[in-house]
């Protein structure tokens, strides 16, 4: 999100378009460019800012307010426009998760209750190991900004080798064709084995 023209919503319309997929966002970057500031988490709805650029810098876990946008120099309006729409990427996360919980689905329809963290990210990893759809994050592996929440991503909801079937293996049976043969055996006569070489010198 650092790079020069960095567009998050453009990348996740591009994964639509181009690769067919269904991506699924579960963080909004706070800022692009040299104005990235961190991201704010969809499932804990929590904004993680970073105070600097150094590459060990610790982030702050903060409420999702509208003035989160305060400390971006440039593009504030733009900038100000996303972090709106929090509320409304937020509802997409909880409708596409509860498709993969019937329980979490009655209970939120019955009672209005909303799923917890652990819920959604249940969720996430259910509908990732079965392709329903593909998990979205943002950051910058320069300045280490969202690395860690990208490994915790991948344990949380990359499936483990005994969420997926093993693959199968299968030995060709068919004998080989005629002309395959021929081929075998004009190069050997062309090129004879080590054997026959070692009986040819004697």
């Amino acid at each position: 999100m650092d790079r020069s023209g960095a567009n998050f919503l453009r990348c996740v319309d591009m994964i639509k378009k181009r690769l067919g997929a269904r991506p699924l966002p579960v963080q909004i970057p706070i800022g692009s460019e040299e104005n990235f500031k961190g991201m704010v988490d969809l499932v804990e709805m929590k904004a993680l800012v970073w105070d600097s650029d150094d590459k060990d810098a610790q982030w702050q876990s903060l409420e999702v307010t509208p003035d989160l946008a305060d400390n971006c120099t440039s593009r504030r309006r733009a900038i100000a426009k996303l972090l709106g729409d929090v509320f409304k990427y937020r509802t997409e996360l909880v409708d596409t998760c509860l498709e993969q919980d019937d329980e979490a689905m009655e209970a939120f329809l019955t009672d209005g209750t909303v799923p917890s963290g652990d819920v959604l990210r249940r969720a996430l990893r259910k509908g990732t190991v079965n392709s329903a759809f593909t998990v979205v994050l943002c950051g910058s592996s320069y300045k280490n900004k969202g690395v860690q929440q990208v490994l915790d991503a991948v344990v949380d909801y990359m499936p483990a080798p005994t969420d997926v079937a093993p693959s199968k293996r299968s030995t060709p049976t068919a004998r080989p064709s005629a002309s395959a043969s021929a081929r075998t055996t004009s190069l050997s006569r062309r090129w004879p084995s080590k054997s026959s070489t070692t009986l040819m010198a004697r």
